[in-house]
């Protein structure tokens, strides 16, 4: 009996020995030009990932219609592992080493025009160890932080000189954990001392 609670005691304590979790990447983009017209100051904005920019099937929805206004300029989007549909899938691809597609879509709400921008993963994370993504990584939340936004109506779109017709900056980050490779060694130290905490406590 003493046994099997020292056992179960030990695979909690390995358990609460995990790292907390961390901002493993962040990057602010801007949206500063416009081939559309727009008239009006409420849009949304949509952040996926898909296997192709200009047929995006299957796309995994890490922020989805993000109802915004100049009014919500500092304002932080937040979204958890866990959130069920799209956004798990998006997870998933983000951290299945495959080289995907971040698209990133930004909708006039009164019209239905939009503009959109399309990002190789390898390129959009640079510099990440999971490369071309989060490969290795558990990822448990996303934030959308809406930096500037404004809009000049009836500009001509991409007009020379002209200031840009919509100029939008906001930032994402991703929050999560680093994965490491257990070891033979790493186990056998940490299974040690999960087993002599245990034994101080059953003794007490």
């Amino acid at each position: 009996m003493n046994r099997v609670a020292i056992w179960a005691c030990g695979l909690v304590l390995l358990g609460a020995t995990s790292a907390p979790a961390a901002v493993l990447f962040e990057r602010s983009l801007a949206v500063d030009r416009s081939n559309n017209v727009f008239a009006s100051t409420r849009f949304t904005l949509s952040l996926d990932v898909t296997p192709s920019f200009l047929a995006p099937t299957s796309a995994g929805a890490m922020f989805f219609d993000v109802s915004i206004t100049p009014a919500d300029v500092g304002s932080v989007f937040a979204l958890t592992g866990g959130a069920g549909g799209d956004f798990d899938a998006a997870i998933g691809r983000l951290t299945d080493g495959v080289d995907e597609i971040l698209r990133v879509v930004f909708t006039e709400e009164s019209t239905g025009r939009a503009e959109k921008r399309g990002f190789a993963e390898s390129g959009f994370f640079a510099g990440m160890n999971g490369w071309p993504d989060f490969g290795g990584m558990t990822i448990e939340e996303l934030r959308l932080r809406i930096d500037r936004f404004s809009l000049v109506p009836g500009t001509i779109p991409l007009a020379p000189g002209a200031p840009p017709q919509v100029d939008l900056g906001f930032t994402l980050q991703v929050v999560g954990q680093v994965v490491p490779e257990p070891t033979s060694a790493m186990l056998a130290a940490a299974a040690a001392l999960a087993l002599s905490r245990c034994r101080q406590r059953l003794l007490r």
